[in-house]
């Protein structure tokens, strides 16, 4: 019985625990730029993504394409503790052998409410997952152990 009870809290201590804090807060910024180079929204448009993605600080790519408009823009959602809107415009720039050619017009910090350690932002009013109780589950930093491998040690 006692080794039961000692499973179940500690299952409940490791499912309502975060990983651990990172050193500095990274705050999420939107930078905008101006693109030259596309001739498509889905091609063109999923090339940017996945090259910005793959830096892994940019959590999310907005493009707004017109087919008769010479400049196009993309807002890029990215964690400035990870990466600088000057990396982020040589990874654009670099894409498909240099198609793209752009240009940064704007430089915010993003008004969502969350940085990526969970803290939210001063000028905030919004936040990204639903308030129970005052607690927020945010999928940037919860993690889940190996229960499998946690319950067979226990039970061995």
């Amino acid at each position: 019985m006692y080794r039961l009870i000692s499973v179940f809290s500690l299952l409940s201590i490791l499912l309502v625990s975060c990983s651990g804090s990172t050193d500095e807060a990274q705050v999420m910024r939107i930078a905008s730029y101006e693109i030259e180079g596309m001739v498509c929204e889905m091609g063109c448009g999923s090339s940017l993504r996945k090259g910005l993605y793959a830096t892994n600080a940019v959590d999310e790519v907005e493009v707004e394409y017109e087919e008769e408009r010479k400049q196009n823009l993309i807002h890029v959602h990215y964690q400035s503790g990870k990466t600088t809107t000057d990396e982020l415009l040589r990874v654009i720039q670099e894409l498909n052998d240099g198609q793209f050619t752009a240009k940064l017009i704007e430089d915010n910090v993003d008004e969502s409410g969350i940085n990526t350690d969970g803290n939210e932002n001063e000028s905030a009013s919004t936040t990204f997952s639903d308030d129970v109780d005052g607690l927020e589950a945010n999928s940037e930093t919860f993690t889940l152990p190996n229960l499998t491998e946690l319950i067979n040690s226990l039970i061995h």
